[in-house]
């Protein structure tokens, strides 16, 4: 057993809870420790001590007073309660207090004429009515002119003015009158001003009328007179005129837009050998045999030349054109006769002359297998001679 674990039985052993064991343990430790004994001593000193002081009671009403102040009421809770409770006092006169109100509010409306006026609806606002202003009389001495028509004009054009002339009316009307004062007692000088101004606002309306009853025709349709005669600053303005007007006739297409079609700029290397090996991969034979022969027509000494006749022979053999893919393995192992690819082309031709029944196929094999030994095409070779070219 150790200290701390003797000092927490301390309780147990002073109270005389322990027996067997435990109580065995713990004497031996406290005759062999000093320093529990000690501490064992000053233990029983102090339990000693405050048994010593007694008991202590409570003073009469504590316990009613803490459960009094736990369950006394909040301050909201007292509010409610003095509103409303008891109900059978409190419910009839906060019914009256509420008719009260609403019977001053009654007698407040009906002696305000605010009040009411505000909540009376107004009538509509009528839009206001304008009222033409008689037209200015002419002047005396003027001769106003006859807007009626001409004598052989017919009726009907003439009735057919009367809108405008009702407008210019009607424009008239909406301009500001002049005040009384300054219209009272003009002087001279403003009385011959106004008759100028009605002077040119008939003329005005006598040229609008006569442009309005006028045949119009169209420039286009118009014959110009054989008989006329034009003059000669008006001819030569308006033959400038026209010849500026007048569209420029058009030019036949030239050389070079006929061959603009045929200076489409092609596709680089690069892309049209991506666009072969793509359409290789999806077996789109004849797309690829049609990139292949481009890419070989247009860039002979591109490195990759080799691998073009290469696909290509492929093509034809999947397309079982075996005499044109002959031609393309041929055309490998005669133009780069150092390639790499020369034992695939030779195996690949082999094939495809014993495909023709050709029995030369076999020769080729044998040739790639003394030849190329150390290759797969050579394994390959050996295998199709045990089958093929017994």
């Amino acid at each position: 057993m150790t200290c701390d674990e003797a000092r927490e039985a301390f309780s147990d052993l002073y109270d005389e809870t322990l027996s067997g064991p435990p109580l065995v343990t713990i004497t031996q430790h406290l005759a062999s420790c000093t320093a529990c004994r000690a501490e064992w001593a000053a233990f029983q000193k102090a339990m000693r001590a405050v048994s010593g002081l007694g008991g202590a009671e409570p003073s009469p009403g504590f316990a009613a007073r803490v459960r009094q102040g736990i369950e006394a009421p909040t301050r909201w809770q007292r509010a409610v309660h003095w509103l409303f409770f008891p109900l059978r006092v409190k419910v009839p006169i906060q019914a009256l207090a509420l008719v009260l109100v609403a019977f001053a509010g009654l007698l407040i409306y009906q002696r305000s004429p605010e009040l009411r006026r505000a909540a009376e609806p107004q009538p509509a606002a009528q839009p206001p009515v304008t009222r033409e202003a008689p037209a200015p009389a002419a002047p005396p001495g003027l001769k106003t002119p006859d807007i009626s028509g001409a004598g052989s004009e017919p009726s009907q054009r003439t009735e057919g003015t009367r809108p405008l002339a009702e407008t210019s009316k009607a424009e008239r009307a909406e301009l500001p009158a002049a005040p009384a004062d300054a219209i009272g007692s003009p002087p001279q000088a403003g009385l011959e001003a106004e008759k100028d101004r009605a002077t040119s606002a008939l003329r005005d309306e006598a040229k609008e009328l006569g442009k309005t009853t006028a045949p119009s025709e169209s420039p286009k349709t118009a014959k110009p007179s054989r008989d006329a005669r034009p003059r000669a600053p008006e001819s030569g303005t308006a033959g400038r005129s026209l010849q500026q007007s007048a569209p420029a006739p058009a030019q036949p297409p030239t050389r070079a837009k006929e061959g603009s079609v045929s200076s489409i700029p092609t596709k680089s290397a690069d892309e049209l050998y991506a666009a072969a090996r793509t359409d290789m991969d999806s077996q789109r034979y004849d797309l690829a045999i049609e990139g292949l022969r481009a890419f070989i027509t247009q860039n002979p000494r591109d490195a990759r030349i080799a691998d073009a006749h290469l696909r290509l022979g492929d093509a034809y053999v999947a397309q079982r054109r075996d005499t044109e893919a002959i031609s393309e393995y041929e055309a490998l192992v005669r133009e780069f006769p150092d390639s790499p690819l020369i034992p695939t082309a030779l195996y690949r031709e082999a094939q495809a002359r014993l495909a023709l029944g050709d029995r030369a196929g076999c020769r080729m094999l044998r040739d790639v297998a003394d030849r190329y030994a150390q290759t797969p095409e050579a394994a390959l070779a050996r295998e199709t001679l045990s089958t093929r070219c017994r």
